[in-house]
């Protein structure tokens, strides 16, 4: 929706604004007919600003695109680290699937141990749990 929006304290400006209005509709029951219950306006920073000083909509546009420039050039500078990362991750956990494994593709005591102590915590869990 566009709003035309003006402060009584300063008389002479008029702000054209964008909002986005969330309407709570509730059903009377004699009528059958839906009702506004309540009404709640959101304004975007930069219309919001517009209220109080008129040109300060440019610093906000400015503010949010130089954060964005800011997120993408971080994100470009630093993405041979997330690189490396995922690769050191992918490396670690291949080389722990190749050495837990046999001659014949089976797995070691190691692994096997890991899940029987897994199983055997969940045991206890179901044996001592409280009964009611």
């Amino acid at each position: 929706m566009t709003q035309v929006f003006g402060i009584w304290v300063v008389p002479f400006h008029r702000a054209r604004v964008n909002l986005t209005s969330v309407l709570t509709l509730r059903l009377n029951d004699d009528d059958g007919k839906y009702y506004i219950y309540q009404q709640n306006d959101l304004y975007q920073t930069d219309e919001f600003v517009k209220f109080v000083i008129p040109p300060s909509w440019i610093l906000v546009w400015l503010w949010q695109f130089w954060s964005t420039f800011f997120c993408l050039l971080g994100a470009v500078a630093l993405w041979p680290v997330s690189y490396a990362e995922q690769w050191i991750w992918e490396e670690t956990k291949s080389r722990k699937n190749w050495e837990g494994r046999g001659d014949a593709g089976e797995s070691r005591n190691g692994d096997l141990l890991d899940g029987v102590g897994l199983q055997d915590l969940e045991r206890k869990a179901l044996v001592n749990e409280p009964s009611r």
